[in-house]
Formats: C-alpha cells, structure tokens, sequence
C-alpha cells in the first residue's frame, strides 16, 4: 500500500486475495484510508506503526471490526454523507404530540432534565 498510487495497489491486492483485510505501511491521509476502505479493506497499519499496533489491527480484521484512528472514522462518516442524495428531513420526523412538542422547546432553550421534569 506504499505505492505511490494506493487506490490501484489496494485495488490489485483485493483482486489476487479477496479476503485480504488489512493494508500495511499506509500513509495515513485520508485519501489512502479510503482507498482501502472502497477496496473493501477493514483497516490499514499505518507505516509508522509498531508490533503492538499490528497485532491490534489483526485482532481487529479476524473480528470484523473496523481498525483505523477516530479522525479517519470522522472523514469516512463525513464522505459518506456527502454521498447521500439529500432528503427532506420535516417529511421523515414522525408527528410530535403537543407535549413532545413543549418538551423539544424546552430542550432547544437549554433547560436540564430536572427543570423539564418540574416544568
């Protein structure tokens, strides 16, 4: 995953082994976590990472969890919802009753738990 073009090398490995889940010595941009992430990898090891960090990202495949820092998980969710057509969002909510809607009022001006509950 070092090459210069991550996207084809991730593309190329998933290609020879398809049950490949981790791609080793990755720049980690985001650019490169999402090469691996559309090539169907659950995590990297980031080039500069040691054995200790290995082993949790081989842990991590053989679980099925995704391995990679919370920044990277914070820009795949960001891509992700720029992916998304819009939707309207008033057509989704389900119809408040007009205490659930006294309450969201309450909430948006800051109010506690406990003062909603007294109020």
């Amino acid at each position: 995953m070092g090459q210069p073009n991550p996207v084809a090398a991730a593309r190329a490995i998933k290609a020879v082994c398809l049950r490949a889940r981790l791609g080793f010595a990755l720049d980690e941009t985001d650019d490169h976590a999402f090469a691996c992430a559309t090539a169907g990898f659950c995590g990297y090891v980031a080039r500069e990472s040691g054995a200790d960090e290995l082993h949790r990202a081989l842990v991590d495949a053989v679980a099925g969890r995704v391995h990679c820092n919370p920044h990277i998980a914070a820009a795949i969710f960001a891509r992700h919802a720029r992916l998304q057509p819009e939707f309207d969002l008033q057509a989704s909510l389900p119809n408040l009753s007009s205490r659930d809607s006294e309450i969201l009022a309450l909430v948006e001006q800051g109010r506690s738990n406990n003062e909603i509950a007294a109020t």
